[in-house]
């Protein structure tokens, strides 16, 4: 947690490490929510910015179409599965 000062102006800084985490540059839009306790800050990224980086996450290389419902719910399983034979052993131990 990092803290600021508000101005006499009503202005509060955000500081550097907050920005350079954030890619906040001069000009962005943030969203002030009044909260129960306090307030929030939040940025607010256009729409075709958060399709780019949404849509880079999405491209599986060498696959031809998405999975289906059932190919996600097996391929859970597989791995619940794997992960409860790699558990068991350690406690068999």
């Amino acid at each position: 947690m990092v803290t600021t000062t508000l101005s006499s102006k009503g202005q509060m800084i955000v500081p550097k490490r907050i920005r350079d985490a954030l890619a906040l540059k001069p000009g962005d839009d943030l969203v002030v929510a009044l909260e129960p306790d306090g307030f929030s800050v939040r940025t607010r990224r256009n729409r075709k910015e958060a399709i780019e980086r949404l849509a880079g996450s999405l491209k599986q290389p060498g696959r031809r179409r998405p999975m289906s419902i059932a190919e996600m719910d097996q391929a859970v399983r597989d791995k619940a599965l794997a992960e409860d034979r790699r558990t068991r052993g350690r406690r068999a131990r």
